[in-house]
């Protein structure tokens, strides 16, 4: 934005992210498309909030100062904001300039920006770009023209930007040229990233030497086809401040300001073309109206935003972002209260078109500095670690879910606080499911698609959470540890896809560290491997006991969390996307049914795992049998055969070194006989029964971390299976509703399309769209709206 007296350079952008409190159940993984009023991410309405920060490529040019960048985008998806607008220009003999001259660019500059998408892409956040500025900050037309100048054309004004052959051929140039920049980082090239949401043509395109604004709007209907014919992946707009002009008479007389009416632009049709997919506008009206009284001001800034709002439904029909905002402390008789309710006008009232689904789909203010930036300090600048009542309206605004909005970021660990989850300082509860196959497939480079397509799918029905086997142990195909301390490089680079891959998509890990069963290796292998080593085991259970075995455990523990991901560089033990390890999937020890032998190796192996990585959550990995402990719980919930197990789900929960309870729900495994009604009163039973033993004796979250139904349950009909899950569902949410511990449900098993090696009687496939897929993404739905609550 521009004073429009033309005096100083102001430029004001507000975002408020609409995610869903502390769950992130939507991914930012994929284009961010178009349908009618709306945009489109991962086929789902996407409503999202953010800010500008222009100056963050210039920052990122110097790779020692690239942390203000980093530490600007997690400190913004903490407060749910997902999209950020940023200059995709700097030109001219300028410190850091982009394009030194036409066609000529500078390597490190252009590496800043390759590192500001990048890091937008790895934490979840939405670029909006402009090519080059209206005004002469950062180059802008008058550095065009001046090239045009130095090249022999007659050109004597800045808008002969709009007009000059030549000078449109730079601008051109320079079109083509960003988008197909190849990023030092990502290795993909900008027209082929998701990671930006939308070109604008210009910041603020203003003609003013021709108020009748054809010179502007020729000008865009040259341009913005051209920009679709070198990017056809990406949104397109204006850039435009939302002025009227000749086409909405009536708009134009009653709600510009007087000086916006010589400046050659028309929201309306300037919008109106096939190749521009949705509208700009900004709001300030403490600049346009300086001697406007405050309540007059917030009078015309409603008036203004409700009326582009109906216009980009009524006559664009496209949606619509408010792409700057803002409260100058400038303005005369500024007070932090004045802000602070220009920004609950702006973010009420695209939240009410938000809210029905309207063209109104979100607010970028201006801008987002760090801490210690003094040279950027501007009279709209908001540090967001300072915690003012603004950024107060901004976070409360974020936990207000709009209808199918999944902005919440996912970056940062996953903690624990008394019986609750926490991510970024809120609640977490987040809806799930297994895929123990992920690292076995990830393995071959040619397959690794399956696994972008199952979490690609995942997350558009709003599933986070995905538990998957971190082992796969002996003389097996594709093994990870085929001898105690010896890795398969090539499968632990599967497994480093899959957390790269659940980082991108925003997808937490839950990771079991060894299996109980023969399966995938298992104790059994474990006990082989000492027997060989002259060790005089003959038990599968000596794996809780033999020495020597114990430490092959812990020497594989400690070689996962000390593994450095290829892809992503950081060390497991560091790596947010993990939410969570598991000593073990479902741990017994048969050959001891008092359950002390379990018990013993857990007090001691819980310890040592958080001695060698105490970021991490960790769990036991139970199916959640009671033991001697509880006896009045064994004698009447256990099945029979559980008795003789070994485990004991207070006991092995109950200690220090485990954050967590984890159970599982396996009543067509258990109890085949039972029939469905007794099934499902089976299954409420067991649950609240947990879930109040979380709440009152361990104080600790849960996670059923396996549950469904298969198709092999004697009597099995889909009917049944829906009655399993929404059964499920509806006693978790009654927890997480109440802010209890009941965390979350993790279904077994998601598969994707063709992976029929891998279905069991259990198996689901989100594109079926079955009944199932159906309850799983209402679940999903509402445990995302309990922040809003």
């Amino acid at each position: 934005m521009k004073h429009l007296c033309f005096i100083v350079f102001l430029a004001i952008v507000i975002a408020q992210n609409c995610s869903y409190l502390g769950v992130e159940a939507a991914s930012s993984d994929g284009f961010v498309s178009r349908k009618g009023i709306q945009f489109i991410l991962n086929g789902k309405p996407f409503y999202a909030n953010g800010f500008n920060a222009y100056w963050v490529t210039y920052v990122a040019t110097d790779p020692a100062s690239r942390f203000k960048v980093t530490n600007v985008f997690q400190n913004a998806t903490s407060h749910g904001l997902t999209i950020v607008r940023t200059w995709g220009f700097r030109d001219g003999p300028l410190d850091r300039a982009l394009q030194t001259a036409p066609g000529s660019y500078n390597e490190q500059t252009f590496q800043g920006l390759d590192f500001v998408i990048a890091e937008a892409k790895r934490v979840g956040i939405k670029l909006i770009i402009p090519f080059v500025n209206n005004w002469d900050d950062y180059g802008g037309k008058k550095q065009y023209v001046a090239w045009g100048k130095s090249k022999g054309q007659k050109v004597s004004s800045v808008d002969d930007f709009y007009r000059n052959p030549l000078v449109k051929q730079f601008y051109k140039n320079h079109v083509k040229t960003i988008v197909n920049r190849v990023n030092t980082f990502t290795k993909v090239a900008y027209k082929d990233e998701p990671a930006i949401m939308a070109w604008q043509l210009m910041n603020e395109p203003e003609c003013r030497a021709d108020p009748s604004g054809k010179t502007l709007m020729a000008w865009i209907k040259e341009m913005a086809p051209y920009v679709k014919s070198v990017d056809s992946k990406h949104l397109l707009s204006t850039g435009l401040e939302g002025f009227y002009g000749d086409s909405s008479p009536q708009r134009k007389t009653s709600l510009n300001p007087v000086a916006a009416n010589v400046l050659g632009t028309d929201f309306i049709a300037n919008h109106n073309l096939d190749a521009i997919d949705f509208a700009s506008l900004h709001s300030y009206p403490d600049l346009w109206f300086p001697n406007l009284d405050e309540k007059s001001r917030l009078e015309f800034l409603i008036k203004w935003l409700e009326c582009h709002i109906e216009d980009a439904q009524k006559i664009l029909r496209k949606p619509l972002i408010l792409g700057e905002f803002g409260k100058p402390t400038t303005t005369p008789g500024y007070t932090q209260a004045q802000r602070d309710a220009v920004f609950i006008a702006t973010f009420d009232t695209i939240y009410k078109s938000a809210k029905k689904g309207g063209p109104g789909a979100g607010a970028l203010f201006w801008q987002v500095i760090s801490d210690g930036m003094t040279n950027l300090k501007d009279p709209l600048f908001i540090v967001l670690s300072e915690n003012s009542t603004t950024v107060n309206i901004i976070t409360i605004v974020t936990a207000q879910s709009y209808v199918g909005v999944e902005a919440a970021s996912s970056n940062g660990f996953v903690s624990r606080n008394g019986v609750q989850f926490i991510l970024n300082g809120k609640p977490f509860y987040a809806n799930g499911f297994n895929a123990y196959w992920l690292a076995y497939e990830a393995t071959d480079p040619a397959t690794r698609f399956k696994i972008t397509n199952v979490f690609q799918n995942a997350t558009s029905h709003g599933l986070t959470i995905a538990r998957t086997w971190g082992f796969r142990d002996g003389a097996l195909y594709r093994a990870l540890q085929t001898a105690p301390g010896s890795y398969d490089e090539k499968t632990f680079q599967g497994l480093d896809f899959v957390i790269a891959e659940a980082k991108r998509v925003g997808i937490k890990l839950i990771i079991p560290l060894v299996n109980n069963w023969d399966d995938y290796g298992g104790k059994k292998q474990y006990v082989d491997w000492a027997r060989s080593k002259g060790e005089k085991v003959s038990s599968i259970d000596d794996f809780y006991r033999n020495p020597l075995v114990k430490q092959f455990y812990k020497n594989h523990v400690k070689t996962m969390v000390n593994r450095v991901n290829t892809f992503t560089k950081v060390a497991y033990k560091d790596e947010p996307a993990i939410m969570a390890w598991q000593l073990m999937n479902e741990p017994r020890c048969g050959s001891d049914r008092s359950g002390k032998t379990l018990m013993a190796w857990i007090n001691e192996m819980a310890p040592y795992v958080k001695s060698v990585d105490p970021n991490h959550l960790l769990s036991t990995g139970h199916e959640g049998f009671y033991g001697d402990s509880s006896l009045q719980r064994k004698n009447t919930l256990n099945p029979v055969s559980a008795n003789r197990v070994g485990a004991d789900f207070i006991a092995n929960h109950n200690i220090d070194a485990i954050d967590f309870a984890s159970m599982h729900c396996g009543t067509d495994l258990w109890l085949p006989k039972l029939n469905q009604n007794s099934r499902l009163d089976f299954i409420r039973r067991w649950l609240q029964g947990h879930i109040e033993d979380a709440q009152n004796i361990l104080k600790k979250p849960l996670i059923l971390s396996e549950f469904g139904l298969g198709t092999d349950t004697p009597g099995y009909t889909l009917a049944n299976r829906d009655a399993v899950f929404t059964t499920t569902y509806d006693i978790i949410y009654a927890s997480a509703q109440k802010g209890g511990p009941a965390a979350g449900a993790l279904f077994w098993e998601l598969i994707s399309d063709g992976m029929s090696n891998f279905a069991g009687p259990s198996s689901i496939i989100l594109s079926d769209k079955s009944s199932t897929v159906n309850i799983i993404s209402e679940q999903s739905r509402k445990l995302g709206l309990i922040g809003g609550k």
